[in-house]
């Protein structure tokens, strides 16, 4: 079974391994569910496989692509939304969905996977942590 039409990366997955492993899941603010899985381990389908899912709050449906990272091991990965509206170079949307893993963002410098579909990632770097970066300051207070 191939990944569904629209996905950046097809791969033929054996059904019902899709998404086993560790994961997160995250209702955003529009209803829609955001969720990924992270299969490590070997298997017929291969190994360290990262699996993005949405549920559609308008359409009702499930969808779900494979999406191969540039990084792997998403070990205790964690998973936020950004409340938009969003307008990038990779898409536009009502929000998007960032995930980062515990692992590399604890031990090294690298960065996270970003989606404007809930479905297709894209790596980004995070500033190097141990650089002296100006301090932003933020009004959270909201007439």
């Amino acid at each position: 079974m191939l990944t569904q039409i629209g996905c950046r990366t097809p791969k033929p997955t054996i059904t019902g391994q899709e998404g086993l492993g560790e994961g997160s899941i995250v209702q955003t603010t529009t209803g829609d569910i955001i969720s990924m899985g992270w299969f490590p381990y070997p298997s017929s389908s291969g190994g360290d496989q990262f699996y993005a899912f949405l549920w559609d709050g308008e359409s009702e449906s499930w969808g779900w692509c494979y999406n191969r990272l540039t990084e792997p091991f998403y070990d205790r990965s964690w998973q936020v939304e950004v409340v938009g509206p969003i307008s990038s170079n990779i898409g536009s949307g009502e929000w998007a969905s960032l995930v980062i893993s515990n692992f590399w963002h604890q031990s090294s410098n690298r960065g996270g996977q970003i989606s404007v579909d809930g479905l297709n990632y894209y790596y980004f770097e995070f500033p190097d942590k141990n650089a002296n970066l100006d301090v932003e300051t933020v009004d959270l207070k909201f007439d």
